[in-house]
């Protein structure tokens, strides 16, 4: 995968990987993620769904929702996969 400034691992570099097949793994093993944008000046993060084609992610929603909306004018927006395996290993408080 490409990286520029703005998207190479900063802390803990050693951590990061930018091969195909790892990041496609992790894009496959979830279908939940988070999207960044901003709407009308203000920032909104939304959960949402998402698939994958090869190098297409898919996200789920309708053309006339806020972020979907927001994204098809934007350049800019953030992409958050939330990996369960370490979420459900941590020691948080889920109610």
């Amino acid at each position: 995968m490409a990286t520029s400034k703005k998207s190479a691992v900063k802390r803990l570099r050693e951590r990061g990987c930018y091969e195909d097949e790892v990041v496609e793994g992790i894009l496959d093993e979830n279908y939940l993620c988070h999207v960044g944008f901003v709407f009308e000046d203000h920032v909104r993060v939304i959960p949402t769904c998402y698939g994958r084609d090869d190098r297409l992610i898919y996200l789920h929603g309708n053309l006339s929702n806020q972020m979907l909306k927001s994204l098809i004018d934007q350049v800019t927006f953030l992409f958050t996969n939330l990996h369960f395996e370490w979420i459900n290993r941590s020691k948080w408080y889920w109610r």
